[in-house]
């Protein structure tokens, strides 16, 4: 007679993640060979790798576990999907299984680890769990996990969407937390390109690095010597991180910053004196005035005085767009009735940056003032 087993008779044990722990029960096919938490950089293709091995037949499981403080609050949990596995040895990472829920606690230790991918400093209890394709619980196995406290990265300026408009700029970081470690850390600067339409994250992993610092100490780092200058109009992204043995261990948001576009001036042309508003301003950029005045009548000559509050400067020639000032240094250029566009050149008049006050007048004594401010160059 031929006695057959329910299937689930069939179905292989599994020893939690954790090394040295050995079986306690006979049966069990599968063992555990070595296995590491990775509590430095926690998600849900991450957070462990394992050795196991299936010294019986090919077998179906899945890993349950969760990770929670000493005093029991949760800080996450997850449950995989189920797997196969055949006889011999397997490495198994999280990044080999198929997570079907991964969820992080309502704690704010728990929100830390999932801001920052790790655990904060402190003392932690996890449990694994084997469960078999109908859901019974096969095997458990729970440890305590003390973690060294993490540091803290935060970029300084330039500031976080700012505009600067040094071409070479200072970067300035921070770095917080106790222990030792804040002075001994291995920190790595990085400065990628940033185009339109990206993020900074998106930016520093997707470019290649317009510039990289590694074992950065100061916390104001000069802009490196031999590096080109950053360009005028473009952006860039930049973060810091904490490295140990290559590894990032903690990070900073990163941040993007824009520098300024030189902006070419474009001069004002033409102003119709008479249009002028009280308290308006010229503003002369390539050190001409261009101005506008018509009248209804044969108008032959138009003087200019320039004033400085109320003195009188000079009386400079004013020309007939395109025309030149008469030798005796008037300008008689002849003036249509309707429309007549004059220049002033002040290039060889020597004012310094400040307000002044263009005064023109007709042959009939009718006075125009245009106050105007010449720049610093």
């Amino acid at each position: 007679m031929v006695i057959k087993y329910p299937s689930f008779f069939r179905v292989c044990w599994v020893l939690a993640l954790v090394v040295g722990y050995s079986p306690q029960d006979g049966g069990a096919q599968v063992t555990f060979q070595s296995a590491v938490l990775e509590n430095n950089l926690i998600g849900p293709k991450t957070l462990f790798r394992a050795t196991v091995l299936n010294s019986g037949p090919e077998c179906e499981l899945w890993l349950e576990g969760d990770v929670r403080t000493r005093s029991g609050e949760m800080v996450l949990s997850f449950k995989a999907d189920p797997v196969r596995l055949s006889s011999g040895v397997h490495s198994i990472a999280a990044a080999d299984v198929v997570m079907r829920t991964f969820t992080y606690g309502a704690s704010a230790t728990a929100r830390a680890v999932q801001q920052f991918q790790r655990l904060p400093g402190g003392d932690y209890r996890y449990c694994v769990r084997l469960r078999a394709p109908q859901g019974e619980a096969m095997d458990e196995y729970c440890d305590a996990l003390q973690v060294d406290e993490f540091l803290i990265l935060d970029l300084v300026q330039p500031w976080n969407k700012d505009t600067i408009d040094e071409t070479r700029p200072a970067l300035t970081w921070s770095i917080s937390g106790s222990g030792p470690s804040v002075q001994t850390a291995d920190v790595r600067l990085v400065l990628v390109p940033m185009d339109k339409g990206r993020g900074p994250a998106q930016a520093i992993a997707a470019e290649r690095p317009f510039f990289m610092l590694t074992h950065v100490t100061d916390r104001t780092v000069p802009y490196p010597v031999g590096v080109n200058d950053l360009e005028r109009g473009k952006c860039y992204a930049w973060q810091v991180e904490r490295l140990q043995d290559g590894r990032v261990l903690d990070r900073s948001e990163p941040w993007a910053f824009c520098v300024k576009k030189n902006e070419v001036p474009v001069p004002m042309k033409y102003v119709r004196l008479e249009d002028v508003q009280p308290g308006s301003i010229y503003e002369v950029v390539d050190q001409r005035i261009y101005f506008r005045y018509d009248e209804h009548y044969a108008s032959e000559v138009l003087q200019c005085s320039i004033l400085k509050g109320v003195t009188m400067l000079q009386d400079p020639p004013v020309a007939a767009d395109g025309a030149a000032p008469d030798a005796d240094g008037a300008s008689h250029a002849p003036k249509s009735i309707g429309l007549n566009l004059y220049e002033l050149d002040l290039s060889t008049r020597s004012l310094a940056p400040g307000q002044y006050t263009l005064l023109v007048r007709n042959e009939k004594g009718r006075s125009y003032p245009l106050y105007f401010k010449i720049l610093n160059q």
